[in-house]
């Protein structure tokens, strides 16, 4: 993957790249790459999982301050993704996507009781019985309320239920997305992550 964005430095279908090379720079404990690569695109928003949701930029930007430990900046990034997100769905008031999205959000705000409320609404509007592919992305969105929460062993078990079926949840996301630090370290986290890596 480092070898096809180098060899295309100017890549960005749909914004699907940009996250990826950020990632890349956070990975490598380059934070002012991740930032940089962000600040270079034009683009309010990316996809980063697939081509049917886009998170803000501010989105983003959150998780390169969180990562450079500047907790104001991620504040007010996340408040920036939350005012963005409360926009569309004064448009789509029960898009279940944003909903999931929105209680990471205010997770990471502090706003547990909020987040769940809204993180189990997002599940009613989208279960796994309706639509496997975006029910489970809504259910995840569950799991990351919880790891933010400080629920862990919820998380942990919904991780379990999610690696059973089919989902983005996968080896690399798990071990090295800045999403699911909180977790790591905790082994029961870390023998979901191992049952998903390499076999030897």
């Amino acid at each position: 993957m480092r070898e096809a964005l180098a060899g295309s430095p100017d890549l960005d279908i749909a914004g699907g790249q940009t996250p990826v090379r950020m990632l890349f720079a956070l990975l490598d404990g380059n934070n002012a790459e991740a930032e940089q690569v962000l600040a270079a695109s034009p683009r309010p928003d990316f996809q980063d999982i697939d081509f049917s949701f886009y998170y803000p930029k501010a989105w983003f930007e959150a998780i390169v301050a969180q990562e450079r430990g500047d907790s104001a900046q991620a504040l007010n990034a996340l408040r920036s993704t939350r005012a963005i997100l409360a926009q569309r769905l004064i448009i789509k008031p029960e898009h279940a996507r944003t909903i999931a999205v929105l209680a990471q959000v205010d997770a990471r705000l502090g706003q547990k009781e909020l987040a769940l409320q809204e993180a189990k609404h997002a599940i009613d509007l989208m279960p796994i019985s309706k639509d496997i592919y975006d029910g489970g992305l809504v259910l995840e969105g569950l799991a990351q309320v919880y790891t933010w929460s400080d629920e862990h062993d919820r998380a942990i078990d919904l991780l379990r239920k999610l690696v059973a079926m089919p989902s983005y949840i996968n080896y690399a996301r798990l071990k090295f997305h800045p999403l699911w630090k909180p977790l790591r370290g905790n082994p029961q986290f870390e023998q979901i992550v191992a049952s998903l890596g390499p076999k030897s």
